[in-house]
C-alpha cells in the first residue's frame, strides 16, 4: 500500500474513533483531548506540539466559563486600525500576550475575531526569507468576517494571479511538504471544528532525495480554524519558534494531504488556480533556522522575542504556578481571632520590611490576599465611600447572604481592626512608592512593581489617622483579647503615616542665628517605644491560617515577571530593628537639620551626619531625606529665605570669604557701562550663574544616594565641575581685564574667586572618587601602590591651592577693606557719600571683616590641616607598600596573571575617570613608572634589608606624626563647636582614622618582626607568607595583612 492510502486510511480511522470535539462544549476534558492526540496524532481546534502543549483556536469561547479549559494557553491579537505606514510599531505591544490562567474571570480573551489583518504577512515574515510569500498572500487584503475576499493565487508556474470575487470561506492554502504525507483532515466548509495534521517521523528509504540525513529534518504544522495558527516547529523537540494568527481567513486541506514529496500537488479536485502553494517557500526559510533558538521580526524588540522562551517553562511561565483549592477558594472577608490577626499584622510587618531590604512586592506584602483582595476592590470601585471602595469581599467568590454575624467580635476584628492596618501599611507604601519614582532608583534601591493596584492614592495620611485612633480606642472599650499588642501594631503603622503628613510641613530654621526652637517630634519617640513593645509578644506564624500567603497574586494578576517564591528571609528580630532604625534616622536628620547655623555647620551635616553613615539608612530615609533636603521649588529645606541660588552664593563665601564683587556687586559694578554693553554682560553672567547653580545641585543630590550610585555621581560630576571652571575662569578675566570688576589679591592682581572655589571642589571631588573606591573593593592588589599614590599627588595640589591662593583671597579681601575704604573716605570730601562710605566701612569692621577671620582661620586650623594629615597618613602607606614589594609580597611593576595587555594601557585605563580633566595636570605613565621602580627589590639581600628597614622605619615615623595631628584636629573640634552641629559624628569619622592608623602600625610590627627573622634570606618570607587585602577601618585605607600561606 502507498504511503498516501496509508494516511487516508489512518484519517479514516481517526474519524472513527470520535476524535473530533466540539471546543464550545464546556464539559471538553481537554486529558482525553490529549490522549487522544497521542494515540492517533490528530485532534479538532486542539493540537499537541512535541511539548504536549495546548493553544486555543477559539477566541469566542469565554474564559470564565471554566476554570481548565485555557490554563497554560496564549494566542495572539492584532488591533484593527493597524496600517503598514505603522510599521507594527504599535502591534508589538500586544504580540505575544500570554493568557496565564482563565478560571478568574479575566477577560483576557478578545471578545470578538474581528479586525484582524495583516496576520499571515506579519506570520511569514517573522522568518528568514519569507517576506515574499507573506506580501504575496496579503497585497491589498483586509480581513472582515462580513465582506466578500479574494486572494492573490499562485500558479503552478509560480506566477501570482487573482482568484474572482467570493467568500474567503472559498479560498484555501494548501502546505506541501517535499518529504512525504501529513496526517490531518477537515469535514466540510464550516471550520469551526479542525484538524491538526501532525507529522509522523519515517525513516527515509535508501533511494531518497536527503540519504543520510537526520529524520528530524524541520516539518510544518498547520492548524486550520477560522482563527488559526500557523506554527514553524524545527526538531528535535517540536519547540515553537515562531506563530502568529490568520485573522478571518478559512483554511480548508481535505484528505489529510498536506505533503506531497519532490513537487507540487493538488490534493483536492478543485481549480488548482484558487489553491496557493506556500510550501515550498516556507521549508526553503526553515533551512537557516537553528534548533532551540527564537526567531523573531525585526519590527520587534529583542525581549518580545525572548519571552517566547517561557511558555511551558516551569520556572519562566507563571500560567504554570501550581495552586491549592484553599488558594482559589480562600475569604478574606471571614471572621478570625484576635491572635490570628496579630500573627498576620506581623508577618505582613516582616513583609514590608523584606520589600523594603531587596524583595518584590509580589512576593512579599501582595502575597498577603487580605491586601491582594482590598487593593484589587479599591483599585476596580468609583466612589467617595472609602470603606466600601477599599473592601474584604471578594465578588470572584460565591458567598450566601448572612453567612457571617456581622455582629460578633471576630468579624468586626477582621473588618475594622485588621482592615484599618492593612489601609494604613498600603498607604506607607504609596508613599514610598511616591518617592522612588523621582528619587531612587528601580531595582538598584528599590523593586517598585505593584501589579497595576493603587495603594490607596486618593486617601491622605491625615484620614487614615484619625480613622487608627478611632479603631484604637474601640479596641479599649471593647477590652479585645490581645488588645495591647494590636494597639502597640496600630500605633506603629499610625506613626509611619505621620512621617508622610509632617515632613514637608515642619518648619525649618535653617541658618537662622536666632535661638532655636524645638520640634514636636515626639511621634518619633513614641515609633520607637512601641516598637520596643512588639518584642515582648510570644508570635506564632503557625496560626495564621493556610492561603493567607502564596502566590496567587502572580498567577491571578498581569504579571510581566518570572515566578518567584515567597520571601521568608526577614526575622522579626532584623524587622523590628528595621522599623526602629526608620525613626531614629529621620528624627535625627530632621532635628540635626534644625539646628544648623551656618554653612560650615551645613557642610558638616552633609558630609558626616548623611553621606559618612549612608549605609546605615533604610532606602526609606534615603529617600525622605531627599524629598526633605531639596524642595520642587528649590528651596532648602523649606526655608522662605535660602534657595539653590542663595545658598550656592554662600557655599563660595564659605570657602573665599564674604563680600565677594562678582557675586554680590555684579550688577551694581555695570552702571557706568553702556546698555547694549551692560545687558550682553548680564545675560553672559545669569547663564554663568545657572550653570553653576546647577553643578552645584548635582552634587548635593548624591549626598542621600547608595555609595555606588554617589561613585558614578561624582565620577559624572567631574566633567560638569571641569566645565563650569573653563567656563568662569574666562568670564572672570574678561570682566576683570575689560572693565576691572573683580576682586584682587593685595598685590593688586586678579584672585578669581568663584574659579577658585570651582578648582577646590574638582579637586576634593577627584580625591573622594579615588579613595571611596577601596570600600567599593574597585582595585586589584597590583593598583593599589598606584591609588595611594595620585591620591597623594591631589592632595598636594588641593593642599597648595588652599595654603597659597585660597589663603590670598581672602588676605586680599582684608586689606582691601582695612586700607583701600579708609583711604576712599580719606579722599571725599564732606557730604552724603562720604557719610556713606562711613557706614559702610563701619559694617564691614563689625561684621565681614570678624567674617573673612573666622574663614581664614578655619581654613588654616582645620580644613588645611586635616588634608595635610592626610598626606602624611597616604605616604606611610605608600612606605609600607613599598617593603611589600621589595619582599615580593606584591608585585606594582606587572599586571594580573595572563594580562592580554601592557601595564601603560591598564594605568590609563584605570585613572581613565581623572584623566579627561584638563587642571591639574594628568600625570603620564612615566611618571608613575619612575615611582614604582623604586619598589623593586634591591640588587643583594643585604641591601634589601637596609632599604626594607628604613622604609619601615619611615613610615613608623610618619604614622606617629599623623596620630599627633588626628588628635590636635579632635581637639579643634571640641574647642570650636561652633563649625560643627550637635551630636556629629565627624569625631567618629577621625576616630576611625587613628583606628587605621594602630592597625597599620600593628601590620608594620609584624613585618618588620618578620624580616628580622629572615634577614639572613628575606626571599623565604613570600614562601611562607602572602598579602591579603581587606576593608580598613576608614573608607580611605584598606586593611594590608601579611598571613600564612597554608596553600604552601
Amino acid at each position: 500500500m502507498s504511503e498516501q492510502a496509508q494516511t487516508k486510511d489512518a484519517v479514516a480511522k481517526d474519524q472513527d474513533r470520535g476524535v473530533q470535539m466540539d471546543l464550545d462544549d464546556d464539559n471538553l476534558d481537554l486529558t482525553a483531548v490529549r490522549d487522544a492526540v497521542n494515540a492517533v496524532g490528530t485532534a479538532a481546534a486542539v493540537g499537541t506540539v512535541g511539548t504536549g502543549s495546548f493553544f486555543d483556536l477559539d477566541p469566542s469561547v469565554d474564559s470564565s466559563q471554566s476554570t481548565t479549559k485555557h490554563q497554560g494557553m496564549f494566542w495572539f491579537h492584532v488591533p484593527k486600525d493597524i496600517d503598514k505606514e505603522t510599521k507594527y510599531g504599535e502591534w508589538q505591544r500586544h504580540f505575544a500576550r500570554k493568557i496565564t490562567t482563565s478560571f478568574t474571570g479575566q477577560d483576557n480573551i478578545p471578545d470578538t475575531i474581528d479586525g484582524y489583518e495583516r496576520l499571515i504577512k506579519i506570520a511569514f515574515s517573522s522568518f528568514p526569507g519569507a517576506e515574499d510569500i507573506g506580501n504575496e498572500l496579503h497585497t491589498n487584503s483586509h480581513v472582515d468576517t462580513s465582506s466578500s475576499y479574494s486572494l492573490p493565487t499562485v500558479n503552478h508556474d509560480g506566477r501570482g494571479g487573482r482568484a474572482s470575487g467570493g467568500s474567503v470561506a472559498n479560498r484555501r492554502v494548501v502546505s506541501n511538504n517535499s518529504r512525504g504525507a501529513e496526517n490531518g483532515n477537515c469535514n466540510g466548509a464550516n471550520t469551526d471544528s479542525a484538524r491538526v495534521g501532525k507529522k509522523r517521523n519515517r525513516k527515509r528509504g535508501k533511494g531518497g532525495k536527503n540519504k543520510g540525513k537526520s529524520q528530524d529534518d524541520p516539518h510544518v504544522i498547520v492548524i486550520q480554524l477560522q482563527t488559526g495558527f500557523i506554527q514553524i516547529i524545527p526538531p528535535p523537540n517540536g519547540t515553537i519558534v515562531q506563530s502568529a494568527g490568520l485573522g478571518d481567513l478559512d483554511i480548508d486541506v481535505e484528505d489529510g494531504n498536506l505533503a506531497v514529496p519532490n513537487q507540487l500537488e493538488i490534493a483536492d479536485n478543485q481549480n488548482n488556480s484558487e489553491l496557493i502553494d506556500v510550501t515550498q517557500v516556507i521549508f526553503d526559510s526553515l533551512k537557516n533556522v537553528p534548533n532551540n533558538k527564537v526567531i523573531k521580526s525585526e519590527q520587534f524588540q529583542l525581549l518580545e522575542g525572548t519571552r517566547a522562551l517561557e511558555v511551558l517553562n516551569p520556572r519562566l511561565d507563571t500560567g504554570l504556578i501550581e495552586l491549592s483549592e484553599t488558594d482559589y477558594k480562600f475569604d478574606c472577608s471571614k471572621p478570625l481571632s484576635s491572635r490570628v490577626i496579630v500573627n498576620i499584622q506581623t508577618k505582613l510587618l516582616k513583609s514590608l520590611v523584606g520589600w523594603l531590604s531587596s524583595d518584590s512586592l509580589p512576593v512579599t506584602v501582595l502575597s498577603c490576599r487580605y491586601v491582594q483582595t482590598l487593593l484589587e476592590t479599591y483599585s476596580a470601585s468609583q466612589g467617595s465611600d472609602i470603606w466600601s471602595r477599599a473592601s474584604f469581599f471578594n465578588p470572584r467568590l460565591e458567598q450566601q447572604p448572612g453567612e457571617y454575624d456581622n455582629s460578633s467580635i471576630e468579624y468586626q476584628l477582621v473588618h475594622k481592626v485588621f482592615k484599618i492596618y492593612v489601609m494604613g501599611l498600603c498607604k506607607f507604601i504609596n508613599f514610598i512608592l511616591h518617592i522612588s519614582k523621582n528619587l531612587l532608583y528601580e531595582e538598584e534601591d528599590i523593586t517598585t512593581r505593584n501589579m497595576n493596584l493603587d495603594f490607596l492614592s486618593g486617601i491622605s495620611p491625615q484620614f487614615l489617622i484619625q480613622e487608627i485612633n478611632d479603631v484604637i480606642e474601640w479596641i479599649i472599650v471593647n477590652e479585645i483579647d490581645e488588645a495591647n499588642i494590636l494597639i502597640s501594631q496600630l500605633k506603629v503603622i499610625n506613626n509611619l503615616l505621620k512621617i508622610e503628613a509632617t515632613i514637608l510641613a515642619i518648619p525649618i530654621k535653617f541658618l537662622d542665628n536666632s535661638e532655636t526652637v524645638s520640634l514636636n517630634l515626639d511621634f518619633y519617640k513614641e515609633g520607637i517605644e512601641q516598637v520596643k513593645k512588639l518584642q515582648e509578644f510570644d508570635y506564632d506564624e503557625s496560626i495564621i491560617p493556610q492561603g493567607t500567603f502564596s502566590k496567587f497574586i502572580q498567577l491571578d494578576m498581569e504579571n510581566r515577571n518570572i515566578p518567584l517564591e515567597l520571601s521568608d528571609d526577614t526575622t522579626l528580630e532584623s524587622t523590628l530593628s528595621y522599623i526602629s532604625g526608620i525613626f531614629q534616622t529621620v528624627e535625627r536628620f530632621i532635628r540635626q537639620a534644625n539646628e544648623i547655623k551656618s554653612i560650615n555647620q551645613f557642610q558638616d551635616y552633609l558630609e558626616y551626619n548623611i553621606n559618612y553613615p549612608i549605609d546605615t539608612f533604610s532606602v526609606f530615609s534615603r529617600g525622605l531625606f531627599q524629598l526633605f533636603f531639596i524642595r520642587d521649588d528649590k528651596s532648602i529645606f523649606g526655608s522662605s529665605q535660602y534657595n539653590l541660588t542663595s545658598l550656592s552664593i554662600e557655599l563660595v563665601e564659605n570657602l573665599v570669604g564674604k563680600n565677594t564683587i562678582i557675586l554680590n556687586n555684579f550688577e551694581s559694578s555695570l552702571s557706568q557701562l553702556k546698555d547694549s554693553t551692560k545687558e550682553e554682560l548680564m545675560t553672559r553672567y545669569i547663564g554663568a550663574l545657572q550653570d553653576f547653580e546647577g553643578g552645584v545641585y548635582h552634587n548635593l543630590t548624591r549626598f542621600g544616594c547608595n555609595p555606588c550610585r554617589q561613585q558614578q555621581l561624582v565620577s559624572k560630576g567631574l566633567v560638569i565641575w571641569d566645565t563650569l571652571q573653563v567656563g568662569w575662569e574666562s568670564l572672570e578675566v574678561n570682566v576683570y581685564q575689560s572693565y576691572n570688576i573683580g576682586d584682587e589679591f593685595g598685590t593688586g592682581e586678579m584672585s578669581l574667586c568663584v574659579t577658585s572655589y570651582i578648582y577646590y571642589t574638582k579637586i576634593k571631588m577627584m580625591m573622594q572618587l579615588l579613595l571611596n573606591g577601596f570600600e567599593l573593593e574597585l582595585y586589584k592588589p597590583f593598583e593599589i601602590y598606584l591609588i595611594i599614590w595620585y591620591g597623594d599627588y591631589l592632595v598636594q595640589y588641593l593642599v597648595d591651592h588652599l595654603t597659597h591662593r585660597i589663603t590670598q583671597i581672602i588676605l586680599g579681601k582684608i586689606e582691601h577693606l582695612e586700607t583701600t575704604i579708609p583711604k576712599r573716605i580719606k579722599k571725599l570730601k564732606a557730604g552724603v557719600k562720604k557719610e556713606q562710605l562711613k557706614e559702610l566701612n563701619k559694617y564691614n569692621h563689625e561684621v565681614i571683616l570678624p567674617q573673612l577671620t573666622t574663614t581664614l582661620n578655619y581654613n588654616q586650623d582645620y580644613l588645611t590641616k586635616s588634608y595635610q594629615t592626610l598626606q602624611i597618613l597616604l605616604r606611610a602607606t605608600m612606605k609600607y607598600l613599598a617593603v611589600l614589594s621589595k619582599l615580593e609580597l606584591v608585585d606594582f611593576t606587572k599586571g594580573p596573571g595572563n594580562n592580554l595587555t601592557s601595564l601603560e594601557h591598564l594605568y590609563y585605563l584605570r585613572l581613565k575617570p581623572w584623566s579627561s580633566i584638563g587642571v591639574p595636570n594628568f600625570p603620564t605613565y612615566e611618571n608613575y613608572q619612575k615611582i614604582i621602580t623604586g619598589t623593586l627589590p634591591e640588587s643583594d639581600n643585604r641591601s634589601n634589608l637596609f632599604r626594607c628597614l628604613e622604609l619601615l622605619a619611615g613610615s613608623k615615623g610618619d604614622l606617629s606624626d599623623c596620630k599627633r595631628e588626628y588628635e590636635g584636629i579632635l581637639g579643634y573640634i571640641y574647642r570650636d563647636s561652633k563649625h560643627f552641629i550637635n551630636d556629629s559624628k565627624v569625631s567618629e569619622w577621625y576616630r576611625q582614622i587613628l583606628s587605621s592608623i594602630d592597625v597599620l602600625e600593628q601590620d608594620i610590627g609584624f613585618l618588620s618582626k618578620l624580616i628580622s627573622q629572615n634577614k639572613d634570606d628575606l626571599s623565604k618570607i613570600n614562601k611562607e607568607y602572602k598579602l591579603k587585602i581587606d576593608k580598613g577601618v576608614h573608607r580611605y585605607i584598606p586593611k594590608l595583612s601579611v598571613v600564612p600561606n597554608l596553600s604552601q
